[in-house]
């Protein structure tokens, strides 16, 4: 319990100072408030409708409205667009306790601050920002995202569990988080590219990648939904082999028995 108590305090804290840092960066100037206002509503939409994982765990679609936003409008705008899916999450579909709140608030908040400034950093070396070029910004800062909020995230599941942390962890992040990557980052990398097209083509781009936003959501649902029926399966085969364990030890023990009491069959003779 300390350690876990320590981990959401320290991460709680990390995460209020790279709230405080990156909003003195905000340029008002450059927010549109009607686009900041969609992404917002995107976010919490997304938020309303995640994809439960294993273990406690779960994934929505919001990060990549927080990755339009850093792509549009920088790190200190998307995390305040990030908060309103932390804002979800905390009430819906039901209240949580305040540690998980302040656990789930502060993993977005620090995944949403490395994720922007890489991606600033990066777009901004190769002098690239803001233009379709810049998708491989966009790809390497959603794969910062990704590594960090589910490293955080089956950080706390393997230290709420207890026992021995990193083979814990590594079982969590197997389990909850290999698979789905590749599928991750396009995603969010269709939701920089949604920002990028809305800067270079209006309207028309952001209608032209909101289909394939849609698609990840669909893809990671379709995912769970095959595993579970394979989980269940699984369950269910190993159900049948513990019964027939149970009835081969029977019979094991019913033959020791009669072997033990002397009994011998005797066979008619021909």
């Amino acid at each position: 319990v300390v350690p876990l108590t320590g981990f959401i305090a320290g991460l709680t804290a990390l995460a209020g100072v790279t709230l405080a840092a990156a909003t003195l960066t905000i340029d008002l100037s450059r927010i549109d408030p009607v686009t900041i206002a969609v992404l917002a509503l995107g976010a919490g939409v997304a938020q309303r409708l995640p994809i439960t994982l294993f273990r406690s765990s779960a994934v929505s679609m919001a990060f990549a409205a927080t990755i339009a936003t850093y792509v549009l409008y920088g790190t200190g705008a998307a995390l305040l667009v990030n908060l309103v899916s932390a804002a979800v999450n905390a009430f819906t579909p039901d209240r949580k306790p305040l540690r998980k709140i302040a656990f789930n608030s502060a993993a977005l908040t620090v995944s949403a601050f490395f994720a922007g400034s890489t991606y600033e950093i990066l777009a901004g070396i190769s002098g690239v920002q803001g233009s379709f070029v810049a998708i491989p910004a966009v790809v390497v800062s959603a794969l910062v995202y990704y590594l960090l909020n589910t490293s955080l995230t089956a950080s706390v599941i393997a230290l709420s569990a207890g026992g021995i942390f990193l083979p814990r962890f590594a079982a969590v992040w197997r389990q909850n988080y290999a698979w789905m990557s590749l599928n991750f980052v396009a995603t969010a990398t269709a939701g920089g590219a949604m920002a990028i097209g809305y800067e270079t083509l209006g309207t028309l781009g952001v209608a032209v990648f909101v289909g394939p936003v849609l698609a990840g959501w669909y893809s990671f649902r379709a995912a769970m939904a095959n595993s579970r029926e394979v989980r269940e399966r699984n369950v269910d085969l190993e159900d049948r082999i513990q019964v027939l364990n149970v009835s081969n030890q029977a019979f094991l023990a019913f033959a020791e028995a009669v072997r033990a009491a002397g009994y011998r069959p005797t066979h008619p003779r021909a």
